[in-house]
């Protein structure tokens, strides 16, 4: 589960990992530097998560950023999902933004060769392993966790070594 949930002291909350959320161009000449609130402000940007919308917390977390900067965070496009926010960025239609390890994982999918800049302040991902407090969880949920936690580990440590 992505980071922050609403608490109610009936679950048991595990950080297992955290992603970095970095700006995304075909054009490398707008990744050659990190990007500030008042940049990502006046970029063309593809964001996914549109159902979601405002309650989207790397959507809220982008919209503090920029409001630091006293100005409002309007997207150009707004898609479902991020495969096809980093397909329309990678064929140059607006720049994006990703969590490094979903970039690197998609990399070799995309028509052109996206270039990465980190924000400005930095943002992340958080993800956790959640379950209800006092329950005791069969040993198939255990392996299946055990599972998860390994392969998210794994995702945001591949993110964190290779540019996309």
């Amino acid at each position: 589960m992505a980071l922050p949930i609403l608490d109610d002291h009936q679950l048991t909350v595990r950080s297992v990992a955290r992603d970095e959320i970095v700006y995304l161009s075909s054009d490398p000449e707008r990744a050659r530097r990190p990007v500030t609130p008042a940049r990502l402000a006046d970029a063309r940007l593809v964001l996914s998560e549109a159902t979601w919308g405002e309650r989207d917390y790397t959507r809220q977390q982008l919209t503090r950023a920029v409001q630091t900067a006293h100005r409002t965070l309007r997207p150009h496009i707004e898609v479902e999902n991020v495969e096809t926010a980093l397909e329309i960025a990678a064929r140059g239609h607006a720049d994006t933004i990703a969590a490094r390890g979903v970039v690197h994982r998609l990399a070799g999918q995309l028509p052109r060769r996206l270039h990465s800049a980190p924000l400005r302040p930095r943002l992340y991902d958080h993800f956790a392993i959640v379950h209800r407090r006092n329950t005791t969880l069969s040993r198939a949920t255990r392996t299946l966790i055990d599972l998860a936690t390994t392969r998210l580990r794994q995702a945001t440590a591949r993110g964190r070594q290779a540019d996309p």
